[in-house]
């Protein structure tokens, strides 16, 4: 049996911005386009999961370097952060004194590395449905 596919629920061609060949380690971007569409399929009601485009940060202004990627909207959240890494990704400084920050604001928030941990941190959230068997889509 070969190592799992990682490609999103919403489809399967090499042109789609959310495959990613078997083997290769996803980009953060990629991770990103594939969190979102994932919740485009499996939201709940009265969610939102949405980036903040702020990959450029240094010297514009008006953008916070550190800063995570994705903001996030739930009843009973009400309000939480993700930041998305590579597997082989790793916080910055400033991601680092954003995330103490959030933890003494007590605003939920996680780093996450891969493709499924921000699944399972929306499912855990109350975000998205959960996936049968408990695999990302």
């Amino acid at each position: 049996m070969g190592a799992p596919a990682t490609i999103a629920q919403s489809g399967h061609s090499a042109g789609n911005v959310n495959y990613v060949p078997r083997g290769r380690v996803p980009s953060e971007r990629e991770i990103q386009a594939s969190v979102l569409a994932h919740w485009r399929v499996f939201g709940l009601p009265d969610t939102l999961v949405a980036a903040i485009p702020n990959q450029f940060a240094a010297g514009q202004y008006g953008l916070t370097k550190g800063l995570f990627d994705l903001i996030v909207f739930a009843p009973g959240l009400p309000v939480g952060f993700l930041e998305l890494k590579s597997d082989r990704g790793r916080a910055s400084p400033e991601q680092d004194r954003h995330r103490a920050l959030l933890d003494k604001l007590r605003i939920k928030n996680e780093i996450t590395f891969g493709r499924d941990a921000p699944i399972r941190v929306l499912e855990q959230w109350g975000v998205v449905r959960r996936t049968a068997g408990g695999n990302a889509a």
